[in-house]
């Protein structure tokens, strides 16, 4: 017998005793309570602990002025885990292959969503087994809805970027309530497809796109898939920071969801703050951080329902993998500086770059461009800017007499080395170059440092309270979680094992992303 083989043998013995161990708590113990009726599963994509320690030290600024910490509600939970990411075929993951191992208990290959690693075998989705109980489902994420993370809660692919499969399977799904963001490709690739969006009418579902019609839903309709009325070209809510006073937040469509779902056989619910994430991906830490805040408030919608059913409610707040390598350290940094700055940052570096960069660029014959015409636009944005001789001396002859904004300007004003980075990065051919190196000299300047612009291996947090809380303390791995819920809930994860049918067209031409 080769070690693979060997190794996912041991891994599902070790898989069958977790559950069993956990079911003999259950069983054994009196511990009836433990046995939730109600689940809530938020996940912050792309949140490690850097992040959630960021957004304490900026909620504590912003809130006091003062340098300190500022518990989020959810990192203020009584039960404190760190789960492992990992995939099968890699040490750092991807969304696709850690939601596979957190819904369905078994390890698969970057890019694949509840199939196994030969892409071959379907796995049983947890919401599959929950929704056999009589429970309810709800899915919510502020990016599309067939991203990875939503996808795992219904769809089985064996690449991440087959949005039109997925899509298919949601309206086929036995979800009973979709919120938040779009879909990518409701017609395929080629916009040649029947709608998915008209098939999951066919198939009973209620689809709303207006923020009245979202607050006019009532319980008592079935199948319900809710796009934000306001979508990002890649069908995402806005960014937090991004956000208009008319938008919806996350949290709204958690209240609106436990009102919806809320049964006597209870409900599952996944949420998802996808945009974390994608925050991350652009080195962005005012953004990241006003995202996990609005995580927080639509932690704080669930825990409203958890004061009214203590005994049969969980909560549960992880990731599905870190991104960034975030650090809360700089080289650059005074002893002066302190995440409160990014409190200047007015949007987000993706809304800067399809408002401020691309237009630029694409209007401007190359010969023309300056750097000095996007530093007007990097100032209102960010704070950023170019002082003169007689003006730092006048700012700093301020500072020494306790004027805070005095120093706030000063402490973001562009040094010589900043703007030969900026000039460089203004000339690099990727043009992705030059957002990025704006978030990073603002990152530094507030005190952080990103390692990459991609995901890390670094294990998550978890945070738990409620019926079963226990069983999230220590260290485990993501198919863990999986396992633990499955019999917190009293149910099977067992998969069949007959291959599956031939793949479709369209799995066989999509790659994994």
């Amino acid at each position: 017998m080769n070690i693979h083989k060997k190794r996912k043998l041991f891994s599902g013995a070790a898989a069958l005793l977790l559950f069993l161990g956990v079911l003999l708590l259950l069983t054994g113990c009196g511990q009836k309570e433990a046995s939730p009726k109600y689940v809530f599963l938020f996940i912050g994509d792309g949140m490690g602990p850097a992040q959630v320690h960021a957004a304490e030290i900026y909620l504590e600024a912003a809130e006091t002025g003062r340098i300190g910490i500022k518990r989020l509600d959810f990192s203020s939970f009584p039960v404190r885990g760190d789960m492992t990411t990992y995939a099968a075929d890699a040490i750092v993951t991807d969304s696709a292959s850690s939601s596979t191992a957190m819904f369905t208990g078994a390890k698969t290959r970057n890019g694949r969503i509840n199939m196994d690693e030969a892409g071959e075998k379907k796995l049983k989705i947890i919401t599959e087994t929950v929704r056999e109980t009589g429970r309810k489902i709800g899915v919510i994420s502020n990016v599309s809805l067939d991203h990875a993370t939503p996808a795992a809660c219904y769809a089985h692919v064996p690449a991440r970027s087959q949005y039109y499969d997925i899509a298919l399977e949601l309206g086929q799904s036995p979800v009973d309530f979709f919120g938040g963001g779009g879909l990518i490709r409701p017609t395929g690739r080629n916009s040649d497809q029947p709608d998915a969006v008209k098939l999951a009418e066919n198939n009973g579902f209620t689809v709303v796109d207006t923020k009245e019609a979202f607050l006019a839903l009532k319980p008592g309709r079935e199948k319900i898939i809710a796009f934000n009325e306001r979508l990002t070209s890649d069908k995402a809510m806005p960014f937090e920071i991004d956000r208009e006073k008319d938008d919806l937040p996350l949290s709204a469509y958690v209240k609106k969801a436990i009102e919806l779902l809320d049964n006597p056989k209870g409900f599952f619910m996944m949420v998802e703050s996808g945009k974390i994430d994608w925050a991350c991906h652009d080195s962005d830490a005012g953004a990241s951080i006003r995202e996990v805040l609005a995580m927080d408030d639509a932690v704080r919608e669930a825990l409203a329902f958890y004061h009214r059913h203590p005994k049969k409610t969980l909560i549960l707040i992880t990731a599905d993998h870190e991104t960034g390598g975030l650090a809360l350290t700089s080289k650059s940094a005074s002893s002066k500086t302190s995440i409160s700055l990014l409190g200047r940052q007015k949007m987000s570096m993706d809304r800067f770059t399809e408002e401020f960069i691309k237009p630029y660029f694409s209007s401007t014959q190359e010969a023309d461009r300056s750097l000095h015409d996007l530093l007007g636009p990097i100032e209102e944005q960010f704070g950023l800017c170019v002082l003169t001789t007689d003006r730092k001396l006048i700012l700093s002859q301020k500072a020494k007499e306790g004027d805070r904004e005095a120093q706030i300007e000063l402490d973001l004003s562009l040094t010589p080395q900043n703007l030969f980075e900026l000039q460089a990065a203004f000339e690099d051919s990727s043009k992705k170059a030059f957002p990025l190196a704006i978030a990073r000299i603002i990152s530094a300047k507030a005190g952080l440092t990103w390692a990459s612009d991609g995901h890390s291996a670094l294990p998550v947090p978890v945070y738990a309270i409620g019926s079963g809380q226990e069983y999230f303390n220590g260290s485990f791995d993501n198919t863990d979680m999986a396992i633990k819920l499955a019999a917190l809930m009293g149910v099977s994860l067992e998969s069949p094992e007959a291959p599956e049918k031939e793949k479709s067209e369209t799995e066989k031409t999509e790659v994994s992303q």
